[in-house]
């Protein structure tokens, strides 16, 4: 029993109090981005190209500790997968609720449903 009630309170000493700045939230939400992007690029996809490089990334970590980032939006953007799913990331409610204005997606209409050329469909669809 005395161990596990020190195992808590050793947790929470190394867990507790200890919240995400706005700015670090941030940069780990941009790096996510920047790194799905340039995983799109790698796969050959085409559609990522330059859509987070050099000055738009340093103008969108500044717009965002700017403007702030909930941890909803942040978990929303970084729990996507793939290109497709953070292009479609505007469909999560703390994004809909407020779109980070450094985030930039397509209209809905623009969202594919149907495989490119070349590309072979995901299992299920």
């Amino acid at each position: 029993m005395r161990i596990a009630a020190a195992a808590v309170l050793v947790a929470c000493l190394v867990g507790c109090g200890h919240e995400e700045t706005t700015e670090q939230r941030c940069r780990r939400t941009i790096d996510h981005v920047k790194a799905i992007v340039v995983a799109s690029e790698a796969k050959g996809a085409g559609r990522g190209k330059r859509m987070l490089g050099g000055a738009a990334e340093i103008a969108s970590m500044s717009m965002c500790t700017r403007d702030g980032l909930s941890a909803e939006q942040a978990d929303c953007i970084t729990g996507t997968r793939d290109l497709d799913q953070l292009l479609a990331v505007g469909s999560c409610p703390a994004i809909r609720a407020k779109k980070p204005r450094w985030l930039v997606l397509p209209p809905k209409k623009l969202l594919r449903s149907e495989p490119e050329a070349g590309e072979q469909p995901e299992p299920g669809q």
